[in-house]
């Protein structure tokens, strides 16, 4: 199966004075059926959860459910950091989540980084001699003189094209 490279991930920190205790979720789409799959790795558990073929409305219920139980945890998390695509990272106090604001919130920030994954598409990767290769002039003289002419011979090229995840059409 293909999955996209890009995905979503919740990180639940217990004690973030202690290593080794914090639980995470990375959510996925799997490209050839469209569908989302959810992996819950329970660090205390030997044992990684995975829940498959979720549709977009299963990830947003599952996400909704998470949230407001984190809420009425008596042995709850410290912590919550959301790693969401083309956004930075969110660092919050797992007590902020009783307000249903922040739950509401990170449910919108959830739901849009899930429309960016339904629009990531499948990609062939190129062999290297493939790849496209442009070159800058990195001189900003007289495109004529004797300086300009030796920079455009040796030339570095930019960086090579390279297939990405493409989130907005």
């Amino acid at each position: 199966m293909a999955y996209s490279d890009t995905s979503i991930g919740i990180h639940l920190i217990k004690d973030s004075k202690t290593v080794g205790l914090d639980d995470t979720i990375r959510i996925v789409k799997n490209l050839e059926d469209r569908s989302f799959d959810v992996t819950y790795k329970d660090n205390g558990d030997p044992l990684v959860h995975k829940a498959y073929q979720m549709t977009r409305d299963n990830v947003c219920d599952y996400v909704f459910l998470l949230l407001k139980s984190l809420t009425v945890d008596e042995d709850s998390y410290e912590k919550v950091q959301f790693s969401l695509p083309a956004m930075p990272r969110f660092l919050i106090s797992a007590s902020n989540l009783r307000d249903s604001y922040y739950r509401d919130h990170f449910l919108e920030l959830i739901e849009n980084s899930l429309s960016m994954i339904d629009k990531v598409e499948k990609l062939t990767i190129k062999k290297p001699e493939e790849k496209k290769v442009s070159y800058r002039n990195v001189c900003y003289a007289d495109l004529h003189s004797p300086c300009c002419l030796e920079v455009k011979k040796n030339s570095v090229p930019n960086l090579p094209e390279s297939p990405v995840h493409r989130y907005f059409e």
